[in-house]
């Protein structure tokens, strides 16, 4: 559903030579994003590294996994990032559904003291109740919603207040009318919202939504899709080309056929 979904909504801009964004009705501008192509469990001296490539990429905001076998070690990598940039660096963290929640309310309050942007899905994406109890202890914003598959688990999800912050999917919610649509029911509840993953049509969808947060930008199909271009401090222009944005580059097909 959600191929079909998105597929018509390029399709139709394409038509009308416009840019998605322009169709939807978005404003002309620059989205800021976030870089999440890597910063994986590792060793704190890499997750630096690896940082320092993002800021010199031109991003000032990142998204740092987490779930180490200790809270020790969790805090270690996040103290390892703000000794090398200070402020200069904005973090998000990820558990990706790591834990109980037992666990996550001792690792999220110990958390709360590192300026976080965000804590996203610290425990199973399906517990909203869960994620309720806990965003109702911890004072970091929790963010989720790349796990939830349509707009009912939107509307109940925002109802429960299980996050500050709400990301969906494009492709899990249904495509760009659901995402839309889950943008919208997020605004009626002062919810900002982000993308999450699919960078070239998120910039557009994120364009059309009054209360956008952070692109999550992610570099793993530049081999085969033109690269967006990144501007200092993490922005990105909204491009003129007709559709969704999505090109792919010169020779990729032929140099990735089997």
């Amino acid at each position: 559903r959600a191929v079909i979904d998105m597929a018509i909504w390029d399709g139709l801009a394409r038509s009308l030579g416009q840019p998605l964004w322009r169709l939807l009705g978005g404003a002309p501008g620059q989205i800021k994003a976030y870089d999440s192509s890597g910063l994986g469990i590792s060793t704190p001296q890499a997750v630096v590294s690896e940082a320092e490539n993002m800021q010199a990429r031109g991003f000032d905001c990142v998204k740092v996994r987490l779930g180490y076998a200790t809270v020790a070690q969790d805090l270690a990598v996040l103290d390892a990032l703000r000794r090398r940039f200070g402020d200069r660096l904005k973090v998000m963290v990820d558990f990706n559904q790591a834990l109980a929640f037992d666990d996550a309310l001792i690792r999220c309050q110990a958390l709360d003291a590192c300026d976080l942007v965000w804590i996203e899905e610290p425990l199973n994406a399906q517990d909203l109740e869960g994620a309720a109890r806990l965003a109702a202890q911890i004072s970091t914003p929790l963010q989720l919603g790349e796990n939830l598959f349509s707009i009912v688990e939107v509307t109940r999800s925002l109802g429960l207040s299980s996050s500050k912050y709400l990301m969906p999917d494009v492709q899990k919610i249904g495509g760009v009318t659901a995402w839309l649509a889950a943008a919208d029911a997020a605004q009626i509840r002062g919810v900002p919202v982000s993308s999450h993953l699919f960078p070239h049509q998120s910039l557009h969808l994120l364009a059309a939504a009054p209360n956008r947060h952070y692109l999550e930008y992610v570099d793993w199909m530049d081999a085969v899709f033109t690269p967006l271009k990144v501007e200092k401090g993490g922005w990105i222009n909204l491009p003129e080309a007709p559709g969704s944005g999505l090109e792919l580059r010169a020779g990729a097909m032929a140099k990735f056929a089997v």
